[in-house]
């Protein structure tokens, strides 16, 4: 029996309902657990602490082992976004949703990230020195300063990896090109690049970066994407505690690690560092030893830096004002780690990756 095909939230009633038949068809076969077990289940969970049949399955709480007390400790969307706001009030999370606001706090307060080069905005962009951005011929000018330079260009208030690029400026006999650093060979002129991928954009700004050299041990498991760390950190009564961590692992030929973009997962030991096993996201997730691209060894891998990886994850929740919580982004280059960005809210379903309920991970 095929695992069925995923709906969302936003499908109808009776999508929905079709799709946890057969998806509850499906773990009855595959984990030999009793159709009845599962739907009095759902209901219970249901009834008692609204946790949806969706949610169920998302956070795979069908699994065998996890006691029923353990299940309640979930949170809905509601409950989790009432918790979130409890951690960190809404007026405050507009600092880190705007990445070139948290860039600056980031900067100014000493946390490593990524080299700043400038601002494209079609009303307010800069660069480094006060000079404008905001047009095609500007932005000529001032690639012509980054030649042969390898640049990532940001959405300032993007997610997920959309709008992201990362691309080589290089000099040709007719002037400037730029081409992706997947297609290395594939070199388009300003012009045409700037109109294909930042002018629909630019009323929303980029930030424009260098280009994070990995270090060699995170390369090795997938060459073309910067693969990060996702860390989450809460704050409780002045102390400062790591509650989770994965690595994420771009696919082959993939400039992101991001899981809506095909990219996978690594489980960690939160004390060592080490790799215990990769797995991809789904709802039934596979699971591998060695990176399905590249063949590339994961489990028992021990991640470079990891010590300064998590005391930086802790100091960045510091900078933030009436900030408790954080999902943070962390790259470790060739010098140590870097913070790619933070997250006020990120995605609930990442707790599932920690095996722990979100009452737990948040310290409900």
């Amino acid at each position: 029996m095929k695992i069925p095909k995923p709906v969302s939230y936003k499908n109808s009633m009776l999508d929905k309902v079709i799709y946890v038949i057969r998806l509850s068809r499906y773990i009855s076969q595959r984990e030999n657990i009793s159709l009845l077990t599962l739907f009095l289940e759902m209901l219970v969970l249901y009834i008692t602490k609204r946790l949806g049949p969706l949610l169920y399955f998302e956070a795979r709480l069908w699994r065998k082992g996890l006691s029923l007390r353990k299940k309640m400790r979930y949170f809905n969307e509601s409950q989790y976004k009432r918790r979130i706001n409890e951690l960190n009030p809404e007026a405050y999370r507009k600092f880190s949703n705007n990445k070139l606001v948290e860039k600056s706090i980031l900067t100014l307060l000493g946390i490593p990230t990524a080299e700043f080069i400038g601002y494209l905005h079609s009303a307010t962009g800069s660069d480094c020195e006060g000079n404008q951005l905001i047009n095609c011929q500007q932005f000529k000018d001032f690639l012509l300063l980054h030649d042969g330079e390898k640049l990532c260009f940001k959405l300032t208030e993007g997610w997920g990896g959309t709008g992201f690029l990362a691309v080589l400026v290089s000099k040709g006999e007719k002037g400037l090109y730029l081409s992706s650093l997947v297609e290395k060979s594939k070199k388009i002129p300003v012009n045409k690049f700037f109109d294909m991928y930042l002018l629909n954009n630019i009323h929303h700004g980029f930030v424009i970066e260098s280009y994070i050299k990995q270090h060699d041990i995170l390369a090795n498991l997938n060459e073309s994407s910067v693969n990060t760390l996702r860390v989450w950190v809460i704050q409780q009564d002045e102390k400062v505690k790591v509650v989770g961590a994965l690595l994420r692992l771009g696919r082959e030929g993939q400039l992101v690690d991001n899981s809506n973009q095909g990219g996978i997962i690594c489980l960690l030991n939160l004390t060592t560092g080490k790799i215990k096993q990769g797995m991809t996201t789904g709802i039934i997730p596979c699971e591998f030893d060695r990176h399905p691209d590249s063949g590339a060894q994961l489990s028992g891998v021990q991640l470079p830096f990891w010590r300064e990886s998590m005391n930086l994850a802790k100091s960045c929740l510091r900078v933030f004002p009436n900030t408790n919580f954080v999902g943070l982004d962390i790259a470790i280059s060739v010098s140590g780690p870097i913070i790619v960005e933070l997250n006020q809210e990120p995605d609930k379903v990442g707790a599932r990756s920690f095996d722990q309920p979100h009452a737990d991970l948040l310290r409900y």
